[in-house]
């Protein structure tokens, strides 16, 4: 039997093995120590007779199990083995070693994850993926987008349809309030002007999030521009990553980063048209009045989460904050702001022709520079949900990590991550 053990790293090996009537203790292979309670590990059993392994869902009878207090009364791993054994006075289960380790989030500390997020400002090389290698390269692209926040992707066929069949690869699109999952932005569409002036417009458009209004705003955003005519100045797009500046907040003012991460900023949207084409009878199911309470800066603990700023949907604040606090927070909004327009900070590019890009609508911004008189320009996009791109991420980490699927049924997004990085 091969060690498989021998493939692992240190971390996910067990060194030694104990247990009492109500905890299993794990040392593992580089030190460190796992105390599992009996019931919480009656509660994780992964076996056929508790477990659907076609649905991986429990079964009805697990409550009934979890809820009776039996003591652990043996405990064995053999050397080389990945899972090991634990039985109790009515039942014996296995349990994956690996798995085991990644649920003990008070070690987690310093291992290895798929990926470490890269903060980036004006110096950043925008990362690339051939359209015609989309397929062989969907790992790479997938860390790329994950790590940095921003992809382009060169050689697509300007149209939607060869857009639409890259993002499939991650999942479906967002439905968007309007008749078509695609908007249409074009220089020369006076309706789309009158409708969304700041974006459809040619002046300057400042850095910004998209659909911040919405209670969980679209994750991922595309841009593809599929006609590009500027004979006399071009228009250069922007991209900035919010973390950064963030992160350079939180460490040049805290004050500032504790006002716009703790108070809630009202962002709303209310419209009564569409911006596509459809029969006049039909505009009423597109309106939209909607609005969402939260702060700029959204935290996961200590760890920034989300980052959104559109200041020309912001809707007020809340009442509830005194009139100094309002004048700090706005202090610190506009210092933002000021930020994201720094030349340091900045990405800049040109989108031509077959231009598409994939952006991190949680944490990059995008904004361009005005729109020359005598430039034609047609730029199209669609967005993919938080629940979509988190989906394939999570999919893609668990099959990385190599463990059968009841092991990955359930597991925390950095349990996947540890997970799969656990081989040598």
């Amino acid at each position: 039997v091969p060690d498989k053990m021998a493939m692992l790293r240190a971390p996910f090996t067990v060194r030694a093995l104990s247990h009492c009537k109500n905890f299993l203790r794990v040392t593992w292979g580089d030190g460190a120590e796992s105390a599992f309670p009996s019931m919480w590990l009656r509660a994780s059993v992964r076996d056929d007779k508790y477990f659907d392994m076609g649905s991986w869902n429990y079964k009805d009878k697990h409550l009934d199990f979890v809820v009776k207090e039996s003591p652990i009364v043996h405990s064995e791993h053999v050397n080389g083995a990945e899972d090991l054994r634990v039985h109790w006075e009515d039942h014996k289960s296995a349990f994956n070693t690996s798995w085991l380790r990644a649920q003990d989030t008070s070690i987690s500390s310093g291992l290895p994850l798929a990926y470490e997020r890269t903060t980036w400002g004006s110096e950043l090389e925008i990362p690339v993926c051939d359209y015609s290698r989309r397929e062989a390269d969907f790992e790479t692209w997938m860390m790329d987008l994950r790590k940095f926040g921003l992809l382009k992707v060169e050689g697509c066929p300007p149209n939607t349809k060869a857009a639409e069949d890259f993002m499939h690869m991650i999942g479906p699109l967002l439905r968007r309030r309007h008749p078509t999952d695609w908007w249409f932005l074009e220089s020369a569409s006076a309706r789309s002007v009158a409708l969304e002036p700041y974006s459809y417009g040619r002046a300057a458009l400042g850095v910004h999030t998209d659909i911040a209004y919405r209670p969980s705003p679209a994750r991922l955003a595309n841009f593809l521009m599929t006609h590009y005519s500027a004979p006399v100045e071009d228009t250069i797009n922007t991209f900035v990553d919010g973390f950064k500046v963030a992160n350079d907040l939180r460490r040049e003012d805290p004050e500032a980063f504790h006002l716009l991460s703790s108070t809630n900023i009202r962002f709303a949207r209310r419209r009564l048209g569409t911006l596509d084409p459809c029969d006049p009878a039909d505009v009423h199911r597109y309106e939209l009045d909607t609005y969402v309470d939260t702060p700029i800066i959204v935290m996961n603990g200590e760890q920034i989460e989300r980052v959104q700023f559109r200041f020309f949907k912001h809707g007020g604040i809340p009442m509830g904050y005194d009139n100094q606090h309002l004048v700090k927070f706005y202090r610190a909004y506009k210092t933002f702001l000021s930020m994201t327009e720094d030349p340091k900070n900045e990405c800049r590019t040109v989108l031509k022709t077959g231009s598409l890009f994939l952006i991190d609508n949680w944490r990059a911004g995008h904004g361009r520079t005005d729109v020359h008189s005598s430039t034609s320009r047609s730029l199209t996009g669609c967005y993919v949900s938080n629940e979509t791109w988190n989906s394939r991420w999570r999919l893609l980490t668990g099959k990385l990590s190599g463990l059968e699927d009841q092991w990955l049924y359930g597991c925390s997004d950095e349990a996947l991550e540890i997970l799969s990085q656990r081989k040598l």
